[in-house]
């Protein structure tokens, strides 16, 4: 997706469903992973949010996809608009969807999911190897 150009987000309607559902949900492992529900929302910007939960069901990661949707309704609750525009800008309005644990339930459950996602990622690309390799 790098080689298009721009943002990568703008392209993930162009890509077959395989592909996207490999590319959103590694990104969601990885922003909570290394932050949280609150790092994952600022960062993909609402760029994600018509393929996230369907991308988790696709890729088998049904109680990852119930954690998601439980950050999903606690995201919609707040001003994320306001984050986006403060990106880049003021630590502490970043660091205050942190601070007041917002996403505290969605991130045990998420955390109770089993198999890890980067283990379902995993075997999703193992089960639709061929799909992938075609397009």
């Amino acid at each position: 997706m790098h080689t298009v150009g721009g943002d990568s987000f703008s392209m993930i309607k162009t890509l077959p469903k395989e592909h996207r559902a490999c590319y959103t949900t590694a990104y969601l492992s990885y922003q909570l992973t290394m932050a949280g529900f609150h790092a994952y929302f600022t960062n993909s910007r609402g760029q994600l949010d018509p393929y996230m939960a369907i991308d988790l069901m696709e890729i088998g990661a049904s109680r990852h996809a119930d954690a998601y949707g439980l950050a999903f309704a606690t995201y919609k609750r707040h001003d994320y608009e306001a984050q986006w525009a403060n990106i880049g800008q003021s630590w502490e309005i970043y660091q205050a969807g942190f601070a007041d644990e917002r996403f505290k339930a969605a991130e045990a459950l998420y955390d109770e999911a089993c198999p890890e996602l980067d283990t379902i990622i995993t075997a999703y690309i193992k089960r639709n190897l061929k799909t992938l390799q075609k397009t």
